[in-house]
């Protein structure tokens, strides 16, 4: 049920200026949540820092598109673009330490 709001949120604040790529937007949403739960809920059975690292991943991508979405479609400002760039920055910097915690 979650997913349908969602969606039909998303269509009502970004669906004309998303235009064409509606559909990719909706998909990579479903996909960023699909990744946020499954880390919450590793994170919640498990409780070790693999895990949490994953949440902290996910939460930082959110942020920075949402923050990305609300500078580009909704009210440009510098402001948004610099919290855009830390929250990106620092999932890179998470997903490195992920990376480097399982030895990839």
């Amino acid at each position: 049920m979650w997913f349908i709001y969602f969606n039909y949120s998303v269509k009502d604040i970004f669906g004309e200026a998303l235009g064409n790529f509606y559909t990719i937007g909706v998909l990579y949403s479903i996909s960023l949540s699909l990744f946020s739960v499954i880390a919450l809920v590793s994170y919640y059975n498990n409780e070790d820092k693999t895990s949490l690292l994953a949440v902290i991943i996910a939460m930082s991508f959110v942020l920075a598109d949402i923050f990305m979405g609300i500078n580009i479609f909704l009210t440009p400002a510098k402001v948004y673009e610099i919290l855009n760039v830390i929250f990106q920055i620092g999932g890179y910097y998470f997903l490195y330490l992920f990376g480097k915690r399982l030895h990839i």
